[in-house]
């Protein structure tokens, strides 16, 4: 509960239906009183893990196998990383495990950002992209436009973008991309928005969703109807912009109970509201995106098992 759910230690010691559940009969125990005492009785079961988890990897190199390491959301960072600090930070990882990294890992797979390609330059194991990674951001190439709008104050330090170097610059660097490290080039920002026809149709969806997600009131009316048709509970769901698929789940769960939706509609007057009202041609829409992302959210969802 700890460490996957992030509960803290002081729930344990003050939540009376806790120290019931685990006093329940069959178990019999009888929880610390001191928050102290519980975080050490979690560290030590971790540290008993560890300690497995490096004779499992030890049984493994001795019989000779190779290891693949994934650093995509390995660990969290905050502020700016150096490739080269990305690096040691590994490496002092690997080592709490008895690993090295040039050793005993043959790849790693990371995400697209160019500090992971440097990176994959600086040690000895194979550099893999992450597929699923490349799926999404194809996704969003291909939902979203992009527009250049050049901004000479903008700096980015970032080698493999730059395809205009001069030739005296190539006659000095050479053909080596570590040369061009810690050169400043002046690049176009990319912006992205919606398509207009996706833009539309999609904000008021979420305008939609919010109706009812943030009044019981209202979603309480909405789940009469789903109840009576479905015989069980369905919640609306707002899409997160960090995540792509969850725009696929938003569209698909709405498409489900878009009936019940529109008879909730009536019942508090906003049938003829334009912004809440969707005509036969935008659900039509939202029909071709669902059937468009549904199969290639499979795929990543396939790729990150």
């Amino acid at each position: 509960m700890v460490a996957k759910d992030g509960l803290p230690f002081r729930v344990f010691c003050t939540s009376e239906d806790m120290k019931n559940l685990f006093a329940a009969k069959g178990n019999n125990y009888k929880l610390p009183s001191s928050p102290n005492t519980i975080e050490l009785i979690v560290m030590n079961y971790g540290m008993t893990l560890k300690m497995k988890m490096k004779e499992d990897l030890l049984k493994l190199k001795n019989e000779d196998y190779s290891l693949l390491t994934g650093i995509l959301d390995w660990r969290a960072f905050f502020g700016s990383m150096s490739s080269e600090s990305c690096v040691q930070v590994l490496k002092e990882k690997l080592s709490e495990f008895d690993l090295s990294l040039d050793k005993d890992i043959v790849g790693i797979t990371t995400d697209g950002a160019s500090v992971m390609k440097k990176v994959g330059r600086l040690i000895e194991p194979l550099l893999q992209l992450c597929y699923a990674h490349g799926v999404q951001l194809g996704i969003t190439d291909v939902i979203y436009k992009k527009t250049v709008q050049s901004n000479p104050e903008e700096e980015f330090e970032d080698p493999e973008l730059n395809t205009n170097r001069s030739a005296e610059e190539k006659e000095v660097l050479g053909d080596n991309p570590d040369n061009y490290d810690g050169l400043y080039f002046s690049l176009p920002i990319r912006q992205v928005y919606l398509a207009t026809e996706y833009q539309m149709i999609i904000s008021k969806l979420r305008k939609c969703v919010k109706l009812f997600k943030n009044s019981p009131t209202k979603n309480d009316m909405l789940q009469i109807y789903i109840q009576q048709e479905f015989g069980k509970t369905i919640q609306l769901v707002l899409d997160c912009k960090t995540r792509w698929s969850s725009l696929c789940n938003m569209i698909s769960t709405y498409n489900s109970v878009k009936q019940c939706v529109a008879k909730t509609l009536v019942d508090l007057s906003l049938s003829s509201n334009p912004e809440y009202f969707f005509t036969d041609e935008e659900h039509a829409v939202l029909i071709d995106l669902e059937n468009t992302l549904q199969p290639v959210k499979l795929a990543v969802e396939v790729l990150c098992r």
